[in-house]
């Protein structure tokens, strides 16, 4: 039987780590054609790039979403500088197939405790929607600072994006400790004994995959998983069940699953 296999983290357009590497190619069909040749069956969608480049990345994830919703997720990547940052986001989240939000404090320069997201934060909390926080540099995305905010919004399901990476890794799990509405999101993280031990700590259904295509290779991050020393359910919830929990699919939604 073939393993299901979803991924939490894949941007249109580029990302941070494209800038390192030759891969040019961040499109909706490149994304699909990675994701079918791995095996992928669901993604969640985020618009790469500089500011100046979100909103056209934002109209190739709508169209995605529209066309194939049975294989796109989109989050709506909040730039919180914007004099209309909330009626933007308001407006994203009334979208079919728009299933959360997405911050990246490192690319747009603020700390992830900001209070200036305090608003951002209070209208997610009415949707009732994920948000997804890019982590891993300092001194914008370290782990505590996103724990804060999971503290400060209980019942808000926030995702620490690449679990620090490999900068600050080891505060990840820890910092997830401090609220059970943090969950942690695997690509870029390649300490395996970290991932086993947030596994041990945290239960697998507070973890899920993520690629962090197209900077990060979906092969590579597969693999990782595979080899990590937990037990076979406990892959099968980092692969798909805690994803399916945050991101029903349209029939679970309707009761049809």
């Amino acid at each position: 039987m073939r393993r299901v296999i979803h991924d939490a983290h894949a941007y249109i357009g580029p990302d941070y780590h494209t800038y390192f590497h030759q891969l040019r190619e961040y499109s909706v069909r490149a994304r699909l054609a990675a994701m079918d040749d791995c095996g992928i069956g669901r993604s969640v969608l985020v618009p790469g790039g500089r500011a100046e480049e979100v909103e056209v990345n934002w109209a190739h994830i709508c169209e995605a979403v529209r066309e194939r919703p049975e294989r796109f997720v989109g989050l709506y990547r909040v730039l919180p500088r914007q004099v209309d940052a909330l009626e933007k986001m308001d407006r994203a989240l009334r979208t079919p197939g728009i299933s959360g939000l997405m911050l990246h404090p490192h690319w747009d320069v603020y700390v992830a405790n900001s209070g200036m997201l305090e608003p951002i934060f209070d209208l997610a909390s009415d949707y009732e929607v994920p948000v997804l926080i890019y982590s891993g540099d300092i001194p914008y995305t370290m782990p505590a600072q996103i724990a804060d905010m999971a503290v400060r919004y209980p019942h808000l399901p926030i995702i620490m994006g690449h679990m620090a990476k490999t900068e600050v890794y080891q505060h990840a799990t820890a910092s997830a400790l401090r609220s059970d509405n943090l969950f942690l999101e695997t690509s870029g993280c390649n300490i395996t004994t970290i991932l086993e031990d947030a596994v041990a700590k945290l239960g697998a259904s507070r973890i899920l995959f993520g690629s962090g295509w197209p900077g990060m290779s979906p092969q590579a991050e597969i693999s990782k998983v595979n080899k990590l020393r937990i037990s076979e359910l406990d892959r099968e919830r980092l692969f798909s069940g805690t994803f399916e929990m945050l991101f029903p699919s349209e029939q679970l939604k309707k009761g049809e699953g």
